[in-house]
Order: C-alpha cells, then sequence, then structure tokens
C-alpha cells in the first residue's frame, strides 16, 4: 500500500494526500462494520495463521451475503467516534518505512495521474 506524503509542497502531491486519506477513510469505515458484524475480528483471533486467514475469508463471504439479502449494518455503538470525514488524519498516521521500489511508484502515480488534474 502507498502512504501519504508527510510533507506535501506542490498540488499534485496535496491532491494525491487527499485522495489517499478520503480512500483509507472508507476503508476503516468498512473495517469497522465488519468488526461490529462478527467480533471475532475486534476481540482477536487466537487460531494458526492458514485458520486466521479463512476466517477472514469466511467474514468477507458471509458479510457480503448479508448485503445480498438486504440486511442491514449493524449499528455503531455509542462510544465509536467516526469523526469528521474532512478531518486531517495525516496527525493520527504512523507510515511504515518505505523502500525504494514503493517510493518510485509512488512518486510516478503522482507525476502521471495527479499531475495532470
Amino acid at each position: 500500500m502507498m502512504t501519504p506524503l508527510s510533507h506535501p509542497t506542490t498540488a499534485a502531491e496535496r491532491l494525491y494526500n487527499e485522495s489517499q486519506i478520503r480512500t483509507r477513510n472508507c476503508i476503516e469505515r468498512c473495517f469497522g462494520v465488519w468488526k461490529r458484524r462478527f467480533p471475532v475480528l475486534s476481540i482477536g483471533i487466537r487460531l494458526s495463521q492458514d485458520t486466521t486467514m479463512a476466517v477472514i475469508i469466511a467474514c468477507g463471504i458471509l458479510h457480503n451475503i448479508a448485503r445480498q439479502n438486504k440486511d442491514a449494518d449493524p449499528p455503531e455503538e455509542e462510544h465509536c467516534n467516526v469523526g469528521d470525514p474532512n478531518e486531517n488524519l495525516m496527525e493520527a498516521y504512523d507510515p511504515i518505512p518505505e523502500t525504494q521500489g514503493g517510493a518510485f511508484m509512488r512518486s510516478s502515480l503522482i507525476r502521471d495521474y495527479f499531475g495532470r488534474l
């Protein structure tokens, strides 16, 4: 996964960061729905790695079946803060050290896609 830039300087870099952060917000909300629907995902799984992967895949399949059958998403807990979608999440972001190849791919994407907008 590509990471946001710590200090964007150009318009293309700012657009890239905004796009990355908005996408991350959407994915985090999806993970929240899964964790509410399948509590085992939020309390932790004490199984082998292969079995854990099977449990996560099964949760995904069951979630899709529930959505196809128009089953409502589980309600949000009262203490759960969703937050403002326009909030700057860079403050809470702890980046994973990136490889040289990853930095090159990110720079290419910013130049070739976001630089044209």
